[in-house]
């Protein structure tokens, strides 16, 4: 079960720095509102489907005892 929580945890982290790095590199804080709401938009739909891909895992590793 740890090693499936440590998948979750480093999942997400992953995905956090990559939108970050999209972010700054492409200057999405200085473009029109519209597109930022798309970027929060699509970096929360990415966030929970791998929120809940991993923790699909982390309960099957739970329950599998």
């Amino acid at each position: 079960m740890r090693r499936a929580t440590l998948r979750l945890v480093v999942a997400v982290v992953v995905l956090d720095l990559i939108a970050l790095a999209i972010y700054q590199f492409a200057d999405i804080a200085h473009t029109a509102p519209k597109i930022r709401v798309y970027f929060t938009v699509t970096w929360s739909v990415a966030s929970a489907l791998v929120a809940v891909t991993f923790l699909k895992k982390v309960r099957k590793a739970r329950f599998s005892r």
